[in-house]
């Protein structure tokens, strides 16, 4: 059984999907809530891009800029947009 509803098959929809369906979620909300609070910055690694996907979309929904970089970003773009966020440049989204 799929810890989230709809998570289980290939068309999976997570419109009716909330972060308190998953315990995971609910807490990583929780976390990334006091690391805003704090200005400070997190780094979340994903194994696999529905993971990426889930994520995407709770960062948008709960107001949270981030920066993602997967095996198809360009090694050289790769490094600017390292830079750029670790030194809170403009250039991040």
């Amino acid at each position: 059984m799929s810890p989230l509803p709809g998570f289980a098959n290939e068309d999976w929809s997570m419109a009716h999907v909330k972060a308190e369906d998953s315990a995971k979620l609910a807490y990583l909300e929780e976390l990334l809530d006091e690391v805003v609070a704090g200005e400070h910055r997190a780094l979340l690694f994903c194994r696999s891009t529905r993971m990426h996907q889930i994520l995407e979309r709770f960062l948008n929904e709960w107001g949270i800029k981030f920066l993602q970089l997967t095996g198809d970003t360009p090694t050289d773009l790769r490094q600017r947009l390292v830079v750029c966020a670790h030194h809170n440049h403009p250039c991040m989204p």
